[in-house]
């Protein structure tokens, strides 16, 4: 499962690195489809992390250790959640053009 986490991850990174410059083109399509998969890889990646928590609680791995590995997760799907902000943003003001 840890595999599965990250790859989620590393697709997720492929994502955000190519979020500016979409946002830049200002292409209602294109930043329409990079949002909808943005999400999808923020939903796949929530769902591996879970499964592999379940895992190291199930393995009685130390409490602690699995929070600070939590932390580490969720703030590169935190970045993702921006990245969805400002591509929403970005789409409304395209669309109020």
């Amino acid at each position: 499962m840890e595999t599965k986490l990250k790859n989620n991850l590393a697709h997720l990174q492929i994502a955000l690195s190519r979020t500016n410059a979409i946002i830049l083109a200002n292409n209602e399509d294109a930043i329409e489809r990079h949002l909808s998969g943005l999400k999808e890889f923020i939903a796949e990646t929530e769902r591996a992390r879970k499964e592999c928590e379940a895992e190291k609680i199930a393995a009685e791995e130390d409490i602690e250790a699995i929070n600070k590995w939590n932390f580490e997760i969720e703030s590169k799907i935190n970045e993702a959640d921006s990245n969805v902000r400002e591509l929403k943003a970005s789409l409304d003001i395209i669309k109020d053009e």
